[in-house]
């Protein structure tokens, strides 16, 4: 019960609540996005695909044109995890096993964030993974100690293995 609960709650905090439109003329649905400003320098441009995509996707729910301009983003950065944080938030609904790819990359790139763990327990509940999602769960509540949600998600973990008792 409390899996199928995890799942529910992963669900409903990586998709957007707002409903993905799709159109009859998908050449006209994307937003445009601009080239960088003429002040930015290279360095400075994955940050701003970035943005842009995070832009896309949270503010017009672009879907197409935040892919798009993320993947640009990496283009000009490949080791921008911030960048595979949000593909990984991006394509959970429909490509679980992809999100856990963009995922595993950002744990990588950085490995501190406690946002980046969170995001890769939470898909190895999604996928089933429940093991490698007690690992990630365990290491998390020892780097956010004060954080109840943590615990809550690691209780249905241990409940959901069959070993109830350690969640108690």
């Amino acid at each position: 019960v409390y899996g199928i609960l995890a799942v529910g709650l992963f669900l409903a905090a990586c998709t957007s609540t707002k409903p993905v439109v799709t159109s009859s003329e998908p050449e006209e649905s994307g937003i445009r996005i601009p080239p960088p400003p003429a002040d930015y320098t290279p360095d400075m441009y994955a940050s701003y695909y970035y943005f842009q995509g995070v832009r896309a996707a949270s503010i017009y729910n672009d879907l197409e044109s935040a892919y798009a301009s993320l993947n640009t983003a990496l283009e000009y950065d490949s080791l921008h995890a911030p960048t595979y944080y949000e593909l990984s938030n991006l394509v959970v609904p429909t490509f679980p096993e992809q999100a856990l790819s963009f995922s595993h990359m950002a744990n990588l790139l950085d490995p501190d964030n406690i946002w980046y763990k969170q995001q890769l327990g939470r898909l190895y509940i999604l996928t089933g993974q429940y093991d490698s999602a007690l690992t990630v769960y365990n290491g998390i509540v020892k780097l956010a100690p004060d954080n109840p949600e943590n615990y809550r998600y690691l209780a249905a973990l241990y409940d959901e293995t069959r070993d109830p008792y350690t969640a108690i």
